[in-house]
């Protein structure tokens, strides 16, 4: 782990990032190209939370204490990963012939 000063925010934004990328799967691409928007509010909105939740119980672990600062680059990490989900889907829909299910006419 680096040893920097503030490298736990550090650690919690590339964290929260990868798990924002996973959310970002919960949509299909049909879902980005229709309402992208509502997709990144979402991602964010569930790994800001999420962030609330970690932060809430590490309030009770003994050692450990709860960060407004942690929270924040949580939710940073949620917004840049669903920015990277944003820039991905846009990136697959330009490369593929089709984007809804079962339309296989243009598999060879």
């Amino acid at each position: 782990m680096p040893d920097f000063q503030n490298s736990d925010k550090f650690i919690h934004l590339i964290c929260f990032t990868a798990l924002a990328c996973c959310w970002c799967l919960w949509f299909n691409l049909e879902n980005w190209k229709l309402h992208p928007f509502r997709c990144v509010l979402f991602v964010v909105t569930i790994v800001s939370v999420y962030g609330i939740i970690d932060e809430i119980h590490q309030y009770f672990v003994p050692g450990r204490h709860a960060s407004v600062l942690d929270w924040l680059a949580d939710t940073l990490g949620g917004i840049c990963g669903g920015i990277i989900g944003l820039v991905l889907t846009k990136f697959l829909q330009r490369n593929h012939k089709y984007l809804r299910h079962g339309d296989n006419s243009n598999l060879s």
